[in-house]
């Protein structure tokens, strides 16, 4: 899968501290969200106060979809992480950033 208008820069962190301090280095344009449970919720709620107009695709293992509804989530699915989930929400971010 690939675009040719779009430079990826793609970091894969596990700590929520690491990533928002990253995030004041370079504000991220869209982020894929997985973290388990509770943790999830508030790095959702988080990103999306620090950054309004970031794009989030949040996987959880808890069905936090009204959750992501109220925070104008892109896209949201439960676990398991796949490949063609992943894709979707993508696309969908591409459309929605579109349409702004």
């Amino acid at each position: 899968w690939k675009r040719r208008d779009v430079v990826y820069c793609i970091a894969i962190l596990t700590d929520q501290e690491q990533f928002f301090a990253q995030t004041l280095k370079t504000v991220p344009t869209v982020v894929f969200l997985a973290l388990p449970g509770v943790s999830g919720l508030n790095a959702a709620e988080h990103l999306r106060s620090l950054y309004p107009k970031c794009g989030i695709i949040w996987c959880s293992d808890l069905d936090f979809s009204l959750h992501a509804f109220r925070l104008r989530i892109e896209y949201f699915f439960m676990k398991p992480v796949e490949e063609q989930k992943i894709k979707e929400g993508l696309s969908i971010w591409f459309e929605c950033k579109k349409v702004r």
